[in-house]
């Protein structure tokens, strides 16, 4: 599923079908979201990584990618740490072993650590906020009931946190039709009662990229011209085509540049303070 829409982008550059046509441009969206994940080497939805990491002795270890946003499997040494009293700090990728409960530490070997996890560069949508009416246990397809299901549709992503310290995302499997309560695929803690819920969504400023990148891209092509994604570009000589001046469509892609390069720039520092 396009993270962007084909109406988003010809909102940003004015380019019609009689132009750049949606077959077109369908592609230039797919290309340039493929590129942007190989670029900054974040995904922008929930995708399940595996790593391997070596053991410092310690009850704490950063994993090598931001933004971690559930554990699945943690093994030290190929012993299976009991997920329920691991926490991770998201951002940071930090993930600590409770040890007054789980009697382990991060055992200084050599390719000892073995993790599955969740990473995604995603953040909480304020807007969509509930709480959870009753403790959960942790499980599969674990039904929550919460003060407000209204603000969640099927396939949504949610953040489950308390101040029992436990927090993970889920994804939403079905929203019941009494629209009493909804349903995740997963989770590997319990959850205590008055544990908020709440919406998540790709981080904005990964989007706002992929909008002024895929508006330059389609400006260019609308010209004639070639582009190398997020370094440059040429130009034909100077021409009208279709009937529409081509000194507006140079200003008009400079301008995406520029409004690209800040948006790139901030992604670049997100990603670069967390990692």
């Amino acid at each position: 599923m396009a993270l962007i829409t084909k109406t988003q982008i010809r909102a940003l550059c004015g380019i019609g079908t009689d132009i750049v046509d949606d077959t077109k441009l369908d592609n230039i969206i797919t290309e340039v979201e493929n590129k942007t994940l190989n670029y900054f080497g974040v995904n922008p939805t929930p995708k399940k990584m595996i790593e391997i990491l070596d053991g410092n002795n310690k009850n704490t270890i950063m994993i090598n990618k931001p933004y971690i946003l559930k554990l699945l499997e943690l093994k030290v040494s190929d012993n299976s740490i009991d997920l329920s009293n691991v926490t991770i700090n998201i951002k940071s990728g930090i993930i600590t072993i409770d040890n007054t409960k789980n009697p382990y530490i991060f055992l200084p070997y050599k390719n000892g650590i073995k993790l599955k996890y969740l990473s995604g560069f995603m953040d909480k949508d304020t807007t969509s906020i509930t709480e959870i009416d009753t403790g959960v246990s942790a499980g599969s397809s674990v039904e929550i009931v919460v003060d407000d299901e209204s603000i969640f549709e099927e396939d949504d992503w949610v953040l489950i946190e308390g101040t029992d310290g436990k927090r993970e995302v889920a994804q939403i499997t079905a929203v019941s039709s009494d629209n009493s309560s909804i349903t995740v695929d997963l989770l590997v803690q319990d959850h205590e009662e008055e544990s908020i819920v709440i919406k998540m969504k790709t981080d904005d400023s990964y989007i706002q990229f992929l909008l002024y990148e895929t508006a330059l891209s389609t400006s260019i092509t609308a010209v004639g011209g070639s582009y190398n994604f997020a370094t440059g570009y040429t130009f034909p000589e100077y021409s009208v085509q279709k009937g529409v001046p081509y000194s507006h469509f140079v200003k008009a892609i400079n301008d995406l540049e520029k409004q690209r390069d800040i948006v790139k720039n901030k992604l670049f520092s997100k990603i670069n303070v967390m990692a």
